[in-house]
């Protein structure tokens, strides 16, 4: 099943607030950003249906921008109403896998590693970030998530 990016929005806000620190949106953009690369390298198919633009602060999401825009730089509080729940067990361990690797870097320390990675480079400013580029990127890094998930595993 492919969901909505609102979706897994929706579930890293709760990672989040579950853990006593609620992430910023320019972290969930790039959180959507790592789950999306990552999922389309490591299962052929994307997680959502949305794409990312190449916007000046690192990959976007519209949709989710659209909705938390009027928070600004401000920690995310609540949950996004009106959006469907993660219930599909697989894919809420993979949420927590991506959680666990990126969630301790801040947005702007997220913006600066998506700055340096070719999805985002070769796109035009303001123009789309393909999933063909995500994939073809992250496919070639398979390695790094899985010796990143081993290195978050034993720091904890």
């Amino acid at each position: 099943m492919i969901y909505k990016a609102l979706d897994i929005a929706n579930t890293f806000i709760g990672f989040g607030l579950r853990n006593g620190k609620p992430i910023t949106h320019m972290q969930l953009q790039k959180l959507l950003y790592y789950a999306q690369g990552w999922y389309l390298a490591l299962g052929d198919a994307p997680l959502f249906d949305e794409e990312f633009k190449k916007w000046p602060f690192g990959p976007v999401c519209p949709p989710v921008y659209n909705k938390l825009k009027k928070l600004g730089g401000a920690p995310i509080t609540t949950y996004i109403p009106n959006v469907n729940q993660i219930t599909n067990p697989d894919i809420l361990k993979y949420l927590e896998k991506i959680w666990s690797i990126y969630s301790h870097h801040s947005g702007p320390q997220l913006m600066m590693l998506s700055h340096s990675e070719a999805p985002w480079i070769n796109a035009s400013d303001f123009g789309l970030i393909s999933k063909e580029s995500l994939k073809a990127y992250f496919k070639g890094k398979e390695d790094d998530f899985i010796m990143r998930e081993r290195h978050e595993t034993s720091c904890r």
